[in-house]
């Protein structure tokens, strides 16, 4: 007789075929997968794509650009424009007809820029410099809420807080507060601190003051909350997934992988739950995960997506794009 978590493996793979011809293996990591677009060249550092997909964001640290694209058919994105930047953009992260770019630079601090359409019209050409400011340096996470009115960059023994009005009205306050890792819903702002998970309401100019604060046993390095604010998961100790209610800061599961430290995570919606995306240092491979019940979360094996290690990866709506630096891949799920 099959368990019900067999049978369930079994039909959500079996979906997952159905829906992409790609094939997800359980033990074999080296399995095949063929991406539905490809782009090349550069030194691509981050990705992002825009809430309403229609632009693909590419930071490219070898020009010192970003690279605009149209993702409108992500079969074959369009290069639109190449942005020159005001130092070299490690960080991205695509907002509402926006992007906003974590820079480094060789003076003493480091800068935000915001990049945005020359006026409003689907077939507007983007420009940089809407809004531009110093921060902190050594940008290391940067996270947008999903309605693009709050945004939070953690720097070097610090964090910025900005409330994006428009592109071109942003304010901001920069407190004097280390944040290892940080993700935010329309109304709140999830912050990773030395061994703490904490929750804060997001208010203009003010820093922010936790509401709720939850200690964690271990090294916390990442974390990621999925659009919906039903579940969110922080990184233990490198390979520890602790997933837990972003209402309470509750546990509600724990997945411990093998292998290097985890270096991204990422939720892909699939029917009702929710899939997760983990990549690992060093590694050239995307493990999934469905975590529609977290408390019993069920291994889909990994996909072999690039010939490199993983650099970045961002997702929207099915699809997942993912560079090594050099070649960007586009897949379906």
């Amino acid at each position: 007789m099959i368990q019900p978590d067999a049978m369930r493996k079994c039909l959500l793979i079996g979906l997952l075929l159905l829906v992409s011809g790609v094939v997800f293996a359980q033990d074999d990591v080296n399995t095949p997968v063929g991406p539905i677009g490809t782009l090349e060249a550069g030194d691509f550092r981050a990705l992002a794509v825009t809430v309403d997909g229609n632009r693909l964001l590419v930071a490219d640290a070898e020009n010192q650009q970003i690279r605009i694209y149209d993702f409108g058919d992500p079969t074959q994105p369009n290069l639109l424009t190449s942005l020159d930047m005001r130092g070299t953009p490690v960080l991205l992260a695509g907002g509402k007809d926006y992007g906003l770019a974590a820079l480094q630079t060789d003076g003493q601090m480091d800068t935000i820029e915001l990049v945005a359409p020359a006026y409003v019209s689907p077939r507007a050409q983007y420009r940089a410099g809407w809004s531009v400011f110093d921060i902190p340096k050594n940008p290391h996470a940067l996270a947008l809420s999903p309605d693009s009115h709050w945004g939070l960059v953690a720097s070097e023994g610090s964090y910025t807080l900005l409330e994006i009005n428009d592109p071109s009205n942003v304010d901001w306050i920069t407190v004097d507060e280390p944040i290892i890792d940080a993700a935010l819903t329309n109304t709140m702002a999830f912050v990773l601190r030395d061994q703490s998970l904490a929750a804060a309401p997001l208010q203009s100019g003010e820093a922010l003051r936790a509401e709720q604060m939850l200690a964690r046993d271990g090294v916390p390095s990442r974390l990621a909350i999925n659009a919906r604010a039903t579940v969110g998961i922080a990184v233990l100790d490198d390979t520890r997934l602790v997933f837990f209610d972003p209402s309470t800061l509750k546990t509600m599961g724990e997945l411990s992988l093998d292998g290097n430290a985890v270096v991204s995570l990422n939720f892909l919606p699939h029917n009702d739950g929710e899939l997760v995306l983990v990549t690992q240092r060093d590694q050239a491979v995307i493990r999934m995960f469905d975590a529609s019940d977290p408390q019993n979360i069920v291994d889909l094996g990994s996909i072999n997506a690039m010939a490199k290690p993983i650099r970045a990866l961002v997702t929207h709506e099915q699809f997942m794009v993912v560079t090594d630096g050099v070649t960007i891949s586009i897949f379906s799920s």
